[in-house]
């Protein structure tokens, strides 16, 4: 399946957003959600930390310059991906789309230990409900999830709150979010491993923590 290329692409942003260059992290970020749509499990934290920092800034023009520079990035980097679909017509845009999101395939598959499949044992949602609701069920369950953590990071955005923050998202979209197969616990392990390489976590993460998850 090629995740290595995706989560390769995801480590580099981290690694540059972690390093003071954010349009270069921006670009590399961009580029991993393109090669696989399930770099969503972390869209959230980027969005919110770079959000963070911009709004850090001493001066309201040095905040909006920022995020002008931020946001043309990732627009112009997304323009890039998109044109050669782009240009032959929404057609050809829409099969991409449909593709990426494959609805039809259900709201799990019997081999994730994810929360929908736990509860399938006494719900069954998937036969009391239709796809277009059950996707909206998992939209609203993984964003509220989502949120106390990824505000925190908007409030406090250092390095550690963006780590674990990346950890907290991804175990929630894994848990909740629709369609998740075996191999997206990859999206949460490689977070995870990162907590194991900053001297700002404490020993029981890395000793005790990261080798049980």
């Amino acid at each position: 399946q090629y995740n290595n290329v995706s989560l390769g692409l995801f480590l580099a942003a981290v690694s540059y957003v972690t390093r003071g260059q954010h349009c270069l992290g921006s670009v590399f970020f961009v580029l991993a959600l393109n090669y696989k749509q399930m770099e969503l499990y972390h869209a959230l934290p980027f969005f919110f930390y770079l959000l963070g920092l911009s709004l850090n800034q001493r001066m309201w023009f040095q905040k909006i310059l920022k995020l002008v520079k931020i946001g043309l990035t990732v627009i112009l980097t997304f323009a890039l991906v998109w044109l050669p679909f782009l240009l032959h017509g929404p057609e050809t845009v829409k099969q991409v789309i449909t593709r990426i999101f494959p609805f039809g395939r259900g709201l799990f598959e019997d081999k994730v230990a994810n929360f929908w499949c736990a509860v399938d044992v006494v719900l069954k949602l998937r036969n009391t409900m239709t796809i277009p609701d059950l996707a909206k069920l998992c939209l609203i369950s993984t964003f509220s999830l989502s949120v106390p953590s990824n505000l925190h990071l908007l409030l406090h955005p250092t390095h550690r709150n963006f780590i674990l923050c990346l950890v907290n998202t991804s175990l929630t979209f894994f848990l909740f979010s629709f369609q998740v197969h075996e191999k997206s616990i990859l999206l949460a392990a490689v977070p995870i491993c990162l907590l194991t390489i900053s001297s700002e976590f404490d020993l029981i993460i890395s000793r005790t923590i990261v080798p049980w998850l």
